[in-house]
């Protein structure tokens, strides 16, 4: 091996060092309300090791083949993998169940991206861009932690991305809902371990400059079918790279909150979740990882209720709704799905759902909030009233649980959607 591969090799080992580092800062914290045999079985899942209470990996940074034939990838993938089933169809990707020629026993979820004008999915729906397919495998590539869904190995060729991603068999948060009792959200304790796992996530995004943009409900992928579940994140289709904007420093939360690198037309993300810098109007100067704290706090405040925090019925009222409206804790008496919530736990969304993002705590801040960082305390819901007792008083405003609705869409740009994947 010559003296200049040999650096080569000692940098890319370093590197790799420093990024398991920063995802198993906080694994203790995010992962104490996890039952141990559930984190047992996790880290029998994924071959980790525990040393004491922290979860630890060997990790790697998955390896990415190019060919120059779509035909010479997929008979390589064929070879390395056998294909189960399909797992659904986005607007410009195909997921897929498969597993291991050499152990059949694993599963993992094969996500094909199609690149230019060979974009598949739901016909009329936004498509990804070929510079935007490479910076989201060059975002998964990048990212190692154990509150994120992870990428095994990619595989690139001339026509399509194919990413081995995770396969997680809990399902999506969202599902987890609709079966709680009386569809009326989580215990508080369930909700707080949610919340923490994803704050926990999103601090180790914003340390090393990712923005996901896209935080919700259905981003949120389980374990388990299980409240005490392992949570992650998971779809990277509409994440920014801001670590190299002028002045960006993820240790610093003054610069996180005052990052305003991402300027777009139109909206990207998802209303029921979008922060309000995100609604961007013409001579707004942009956002940064912030948008994502405050789509953080739309999940909780669900999971909490089992209500979305704002409804409306066009694009225009939400607009008006989520930038024209703070968010008020303690709920108003006809909001009664929020009866035995805890105030503790309204102040922190109010906390971390504040407009300007320059007043609205960095994730690793919110982390430190009370609530967060309280123990105990019961991991049953509260008996609520039901459904047909927390219609809308007349005059107040209107409510939408979280069941009657299974999907939201993604929005890429003013006016057009995309289901994610």
């Amino acid at each position: 091996m010559s003296e200049s591969q040999s650096k080569t090799n000692k940098k890319c080992f370093l590197r790799q060092k420093k990024h398991q580092k920063a995802a198993l800062k906080h694994a203790k914290t995010a992962l104490r309300d996890v039952p141990d045999e559930v984190l047992v079985a996790e880290c029998a899942r994924r071959n980790l090791r525990v040393h004491g209470d922290v979860v630890s990996s060997a990790i790697n940074t998955p390896h990415l083949m190019k060919g120059q034939g779509a035909d010479a990838i997929e008979k390589l993938l064929a070879v390395r993998y056998t294909t189960l089933g399909e797992l659904g169809i986005g607007s410009s990707s195909v997921v897929y169940e498969i597993s291991p020629v050499k152990d059949p026993t694993k599963r993992y979820a094969l996500k094909v991206m199609q690149k230019g004008s060979d974009a598949g999915g739901h016909s009329g729906g936004w498509e990804n861009t070929d510079d935007e397919m490479h910076e989201e495998v060059s975002i998964l590539r990048s990212v190692h932690h154990p509150c994120i869904a992870g990428c095994i190995e990619v595989f690139e060729s001339v026509r399509a991305f194919h990413l081995v991603l995770e396969r997680l068999n809990g399902g999506e948060l969202r599902e987890l809902l609709l079966t709680s009792p009386h569809k009326q959200g989580l215990s508080e304790f369930h909700s707080r371990s949610m919340a923490r796992q994803l704050l926990e996530a999103l601090a180790y995004l914003q340390l090393i400059g990712i923005a996901h943009r896209d935080v919700k409900l259905d981003n949120l992928l389980l374990v388990e079918n299980r409240p005490d579940s392992v949570c992650k994140l998971c779809d990277f289709g509409l994440a920014k790279n801001v670590s190299q904007a002028k002045g960006y420093d993820g240790r610093d939360p003054a610069s996180v909150k005052s990052c305003r690198a991402i300027v777009d037309e139109g909206y990207y993300g998802t209303l029921d979740t979008m922060a309000p810098e995100v609604m961007t109007e013409e001579g707004d100067e942009g956002y940064g990882p912030q948008c994502d704290v405050y789509s953080a706090g739309c999940v909780i405040s669900t999971l909490l209720s089992g209500y979305f925090p704002f409804d409306a019925d066009s694009t225009d009222e939400f607009e008006r709704l989520v930038r024209g409206r703070p968010v008020e804790y303690p709920c108003p008496v006809e909001h009664p799905e929020w009866e035995g919530v805890s105030d503790s736990a309204k102040d922190f969304l109010q906390q971390i759902m504040t407009h300007d993002p320059l007043d609205r705590p960095t994730a690793a801040e919110a982390l430190q909030l009370p609530w967060l960082n309280q123990t105990g305390g019961s991991k049953k819901r509260p008996a609520g009233k039901t459904k047909t007792q927390t219609t809308k008083k007349k005059g107040g405003p209107k409510r939408t649980p979280v069941f009657q609705g299974l999907s939201c869409p993604s929005f890429s740009a003013a006016g057009s959607n995309s289901d994610s994947e």
